[in-house]
């Protein structure tokens, strides 16, 4: 049973989950299920103080988030004992009023609804330390699906922008309006597909390669890729948050959502990511794991198949530490040095240079 509140001025959250890990009492399968509220409010920048960046909160400007989910995972004996499922199925149910902090929906008011089927299959023969693996591999396949609405609909959603119905007082397409009509019931599917190798060179000095792929898709060409689900890549991914479910894909060496920005801030759909990380340990006892690391890393995002190049990458490399505690999970700081230009920085002509990360928990 988990509990967790998350209370500050521009924001509220409180989630609740339960797991049962041998639900049927006869095999290991877990049954989970979760629920969350959150509520974010607007910043009224006509009280904005630049100097000392204090500002007071709108609460007119209101963006609710409902989630619920309900999940069962196991272990499988076929292909072999190191294989398993996961299925879950989720809904989310976001209600905007007068909330323009996120430009990507494309309308202020209104509300959106992401039912969703989640499936995960993945092999994991990691040995020894789940902490600090020393050999074997991880490969996942994961899918996110909603049902296709549009297909079911008969609503013209490629000549929205001349319905009469969709028109502003002045014969404009009502942008907000269309939008809203396009995304109340979310519709795309999702795929993603990775695989992470151990590889132990001498005396527990081991090798972590990884590679992951990633697409967002839509059913129907007249709506497109919905403004939610997208990828973000940058950063250590711990500022990642649930407003429109995005993904955050972490790149150190760069700063967090720094190479979305030639999409209008909206993130890309579709991704890939290689990374090498060379591990060291200067402890490995049950009260306390430490290790040090270096790495070597590239990735990016597109917003279109079309555009993508598996190997135009944004490249980076650094060093970093890791402390485990059971008490606080695994803590760390990396320092990454970006050796591309950042999009949007002085036109696109500074490198991202030197960033330091702080990891908590997060697989990167």
């Amino acid at each position: 049973m988990g509990l967790n509140l998350q209370i500050s001025r521009r924001y509220n959250t409180y989630s609740l989950t339960f797991t049962e890990p041998w639900f049927g009492g006869k095999k290991p399968q877990a049954l989970t299920v979760s629920g969350y509220y959150s509520t974010y409010y607007g910043v009224d920048y006509s009280n904005l103080d630049y100097t000392s960046y204090n500002y007071d909160i709108d609460r007119s400007q209101k963006f609710n988030i409902i989630g619920l989910t309900l999940g069962l995972s196991k272990k499988l004996q076929w292909p072999d004992d190191y294989f398993f499922l996961s299925q879950s199925i989720s809904l989310n149910h976001y209600n905007i009023e007068n909330y323009g902090a996120i430009g990507s929906f494309g309308f202020n008011s209104g509300q959106s609804n992401n039912f969703s089927y989640n499936f995960i299959f993945g092999r994991n023969n990691t040995r020894i330390n789940p902490i600090y693996p020393t050999g074997g591999s991880e490969f996942l396949f994961t899918a996110k699906i909603t049902p296709p609405y549009s297909l079911f609909s008969s609503t013209d959603y490629a000549n929205l922008d001349t319905n009469p119905a969709y028109l502003d007082g002045d014969g404009n397409p009502d942008t907000e309006k269309i939008n809203q009509t396009k995304f109340k019931f979310i519709e795309y599917y999702k795929l993603k597909m990775g695989g992470t190798w151990y590889t132990d060179l001498y005396n527990k000095l081991v090798l972590r390669s990884k590679a992951e792929f990633g697409y967002l898709g839509a059913y129907n060409n007249d709506l497109g890729i919905p403004p939610f689900e997208r990828f973000y890549v940058g950063g250590s991914g711990l500022t990642g948050g649930n407003l429109d479910s995005r993904e955050i894909i972490p790149l150190r060496g760069y700063t967090d959502y720094s190479l979305n920005s030639t999409f209008g801030g909206q993130g890309g759909s579709l991704y890939n990511k290689f990374s090498m990380e060379l591990r060291f340990p200067i402890t490995l006892k049950p009260q306390a794991s430490i290790y040090v690391l270096t790495f070597l890393e590239g990735a990016n995002t597109y917003n279109n198949i079309k555009y993508y190049n598996p190997f135009s990458l944004k490249k980076s490399a650094g060093v970093g530490v890791r402390i485990f505690m059971q008490m606080f999970g695994l803590l760390g700081i990396d320092f990454g040095y970006g050796f591309d230009k950042v999009p949007g920085s002085s036109g696109g002509l500074e490198k991202s240079g030197w960033q330091t990360h702080f990891i908590m928990n997060q697989r990167l």
